[in-house]
């Protein structure tokens, strides 16, 4: 892996050498070559542990996979911002079915904290880590909010809003019913994605709670190393809210 990146680098310092006033494709290819060098998904020969660093998505997933090699592993070191609902969910199931644990390693977030995190044997937040949410499938589908998703789907395909309507509403059944699944599954309640983006809570983007909170919800076998689980929103990049359950949670 490292010798890929090595490569990419050249070949990136070699074509800007050639082409220095080509602005917009240099941006285009930087931002190609730190996805790559940010995104690591990988099992060391002989290990017990798995490491998933950056965007779940079904490359990294694969990628994870490859190396383990039908490998059993005990633990998963995750550094995640989030990313695809269905790799998010597959990779959960793959950590649920293989009984292994989660450790968070700086933040699991949005799709990490819905599908991963809770899928562990154990969970694990190291000190200074964060788990954080901001909302589900089943969240849009209550709120309404999967409708937001038409004009981009139009823009994107070119259909008119009726087709965009009925495709964006068959993705998120689809998406809701993969959800039910595998929440009913791994025995967790899904509220726990979006309870805080309802009232009272009302998080403009993403929550984080207390380790007695998430256990409210199903989410057991928790170690957070001290970790107090409150977090400065400029270290993640991310407005992060704290919220308590001692405040009436929504039905």
């Amino acid at each position: 892996m490292q010798e890929v990146k090595l490569r990419l680098f050249v070949s990136f310092a070699r074509w800007f050498c050639v082409h220095p006033s080509g602005t917009e494709h240099l941006i285009r290819l930087w931002a190609c070559v730190l996805a790559l060098a940010t995104s690591v998904a990988h099992a060391d020969e002989n290990s017990l542990t798995a490491y998933y660093r950056g965007e779940i998505n079904s490359g990294n997933n694969d990628r994870l996979f490859e190396s383990l090699q039908s490998r059993k592993i005990r633990q998963l070191i995750i550094d995640s911002p989030g990313g695809d609902v269905i790799a998010g969910i597959a990779l959960g199931r793959w950590v649920s079915q293989n009984g292994i644990d989660v450790v968070v390693e700086n933040q699991c977030l949005s799709s990490c904290a819905n599908y991963v995190f809770p899928a562990g044997r154990r969970k694990i937040i190291r000190r200074n880590a964060i788990v954080a949410w901001h909302g589900n499938y089943h969240h849009l589908q209550a709120t309404g909010l999967w409708v937001d998703d038409i004009v981009s789907r139009m823009a994107r395909t070119g259909e008119d809003r009726d087709e965009a309507r009925v495709k964006v509403k068959q993705q998120m059944q689809d998406l809701v019913r993969r959800e039910r699944e595998f929440f009913s599954a791994i025995g967790v309640d899904q509220r726990l994605c979006w309870v805080g983006k309802m009232p009272p809570y009302s998080s403009p983007d993403y929550f984080t709670m207390s380790a007695d909170d998430m256990r409210r919800y199903g989410v057991h076998s928790l170690i957070t190393e001290g970790n107090p689980l409150i977090t400065q929103s400029k270290k993640f990049e991310v407005d992060v809210r704290w919220i308590s359950l001692e405040r009436r949670a929504p039905r």
